[in-house]
């Protein structure tokens, strides 16, 4: 029957509707590399905050470990440097009197007098002397060694006041020379030796007098 018009089933595709669909898609995608732009921006930011605390946390690592080398090595250090300087301050101010009377070597009891001065004019450093050790050098390489540390007695009774007090004591402000009585001396002493021991108790490392020679007693 004419008249009647034929239809065609494909869908029909306008420019417009084309235009539209293209500019979808490229919203979509600009939007895709916008969220993966931000994303990464967070990503970066975050990494570096991490990396900035890991640093704070390194460098004050880092200071806590140079104030233990301090404390651990420096500070003795400069306190044993001060000591030292202050060891120089006693050289030839304590000495062993050259006097065959109270100094001497006694062959037969096998003993040593030994006279020991503070010169009067160390002053109050006498305060800072907590002791003293004397080192009796004989033939060889035999050496003794003595520590005087009042108001203790010696244990082993090798060093005894001469005035026959018990406990031990060191010249002083009050009375600045001492005599000791040192046993078991089979020797006479080649050089005798007194260091003092300041009150941290720190032996001076250099002698502050040296005796080279010791007569016999007579």
């Amino acid at each position: 029957m004419h008249g009647r018009k034929k239809y065609n089933n494909k869908k029909s595709t306008s420019p417009l509707l084309f235009k539209n669909n293209k500019n979808m898609l490229k919203r979509k995608r600009s939007i895709r590399i916008f969220n993966q732009l931000i994303k990464n921006k967070l990503g970066s930011d975050s990494k570096r905050s991490q990396s900035e605390v890991v640093s704070t946390v390194l460098l004050v690592l880092l200071v806590i470990a140079a104030s233990v080398f301090l404390i651990a090595f420096v500070v003795p250090l400069v306190k044993q440097l001060l000591e030292g300087s202050k060891c120089n301050d006693y050289m030839g101010k304590i000495t062993i009197a050259n006097d065959e009377k109270y100094t001497c070597y006694d062959n037969i009891g096998k003993r040593l007098l030994l006279r020991v001065k503070l010169d009067s004019s160390i002053g109050t450093l006498a305060e800072t002397i907590k002791g003293l050790r004397i080192i009796l050098e004989t033939s060889g390489s035999d050496s003794k060694s003595f520590e005087i540390i009042p108001p203790s007695s010696n244990p082993q009774m090798s060093v005894v006041m001469n005035n026959g007090e018990l406990a031990l004591a060191i010249p002083g402000l009050i009375r600045n020379e001492i005599t000791y009585n040192i046993s078991n001396i089979n020797l006479r002493p080649n050089a005798t030796l007194i260091y003092p021991i300041l009150n941290g108790s720190q032996t001076c490392a250099n002698a502050a007098y040296t005796l080279n020679y010791v007569p016999y007693c007579k």
